[in-house]
């Protein structure tokens, strides 16, 4: 059941479903749990990589890691995937909540 709340909870990010994060979060999807196919990024950078604010806000109310290491490979923390991206809203958010500048960026 776990790994179906994970990825579900990826599947409702990439598709930008508020509500169906919100009821798998209630759920105990975990928001710091990256996904096991393709980059491994958490849902707050999928969500931060995407564009989506309501969504960055409501996964960071529920204790998403913003300064979760980036995938070794083509990744990075949400603040440079929303920054990369051109989504200074969310950036400007993540450096309020905390978001480190100076992170380093994936090693690939």
């Amino acid at each position: 059941m776990f790994l179906g709340r994970k990825m579900a909870l990826l599947e409702a990010v990439d598709t930008r479903d508020v509500a169906f994060v919100q009821l798998l979060c209630d759920a105990s999807a975990d928001v710091n749990s990256p996904t096991t196919l393709g980059i491994l990024r958490t849902s707050l950078q999928r969500t931060a990589k995407l564009g989506s604010y309501n969504i960055v806000q409501y996964l960071i109310s529920r204790g998403a890691n913003f300064n979760a290491e980036p995938s070794l490979s083509s990744g990075g923390t949400a603040l440079q995937l929303a920054t990369i991206k051109g989504y200074v809203g969310i950036a400007e958010f993540l450096l309020q909540e905390g978001a480190n500048i100076n992170a380093a960026p994936s090693k690939f």
